[in-house]
C-alpha cells in the first residue's frame, strides 16, 4: 500500500514529515510518495518556484527510508488537478493499492475541486486531523454521510456509499505560512524544518 502525499510544501517541514511518518505506521504503508504542486488553481499564496519546492522535498526526504518524491505535478507546466495526479499514478502503480492523503481543510474545501466527486469515487482518502476529531465540520461536508470515531482514526461514510478515513496525527502548530513570515522578517527558522531545506531556502534567497 503507498500513500500519496500531494501539496504546495512551500516550503516542505517537520509538520509534514512527521505526519507523513505517523501514517505510514497507522495505515501500514510501503511508502509515502511526496507530490509537490506546480500550479495549484485554488492556492492564493506567492509560491516559490515549483523547482525550487521540488528541490526542497528532495533533500527533506532523502535519509528517510520509505519516502519518495515525484514530479508528476512539478514536470508538466499546466495547473496541478488533482485528479490528473490520481490518474497518472494509478497508471502508474497499476497493482498496487494507492491512498492520497489531504489535511482537513483540503477535505472540507473540496467541493471548490475540479472533479471532486470523482476523486472520491477513484481511490481512498486518509484526511489527516489533530486530535479530537471535529465530527461537526466533517458532517457539514456535502460529500459526507456520517462519522465514526474509533481510538486514532474516524470512518468517515460518504453519500456515493465510499468511506474515507480521518487520522489522529500528533498536533503541531509548525506551518509553512510562519516559516515564510519569518524568513521575510529575518527570523530564524532552525528547527522548523531540516536543515538542509533552511540552507536551500538562504542559499536561493527563497521567501524574501
Amino acid at each position: 500500500m503507498i500513500g500519496l502525499f500531494g501539496g504546495t510544501f512551500n516550503p516542505i517541514h517537520y509538520g509534514h514529515l512527521r505526519a507523513a511518518q505517523e501514517l505510514r505506521g497507522l495505515f501500514h504503508l510501503e511508502k509515502v510518495v511526496f507530490i509537490p504542486a506546480n500550479n495549484p488553481p485554488l492556492k492564493k499564496e506567492a509560491l516559490a518556484p515549483s523547482r525550487h519546492r521540488f528541490e526542497m522535498v528532495r533533500l527533506a526526504i532523502d535519509s528517510h527510508p520509505g519516502f519518495e518524491i515525484s514530479d508528476c505535478e512539478c514536470g508538466c507546466e499546466d495547473a496541478s488537478y488533482t485528479i490528473h495526479t490520481i490518474r497518472k499514478m494509478t497508471e502508474q502503480y497499476a497493482s498496487r493499492t494507492l491512498y492520497f492523503i489531504m489535511g482537513l481543510d483540503a477535505f472540507l474545501d473540496m467541493p471548490k475541486w475540479f472533479k471532486a466527486e470523482e476523486i472520491l469515487a477513484s481511490i481512498p482518502i486518509i484526511v489527516m486531523a489533530r486530535p479530537p476529531i471535529p465530527m461537526d465540520e466533517i458532517l457539514e461536508s456535502p460529500y459526507v454521510h456520517d462519522v465514526e470515531v474509533d481510538g486514532k482514526a474516524g470512518q468517515v461514510r460518504l453519500k456515493n456509499g465510499k468511506y474515507l478515513s480521518v487520522a489522529h496525527i500528533t498536533p503541531n502548530d509548525i506551518s509553512s505560512t510562519n516559516i515564510r513570515q519569518a524568513v521575510r522578517e529575518g527570523r530564524t527558522i532552525k528547527y522548523l524544518l531540516p536543515e538542509c531545506v533552511q540552507s536551500y531556502i538562504i542559499t536561493n534567497e527563497l521567501y524574501k
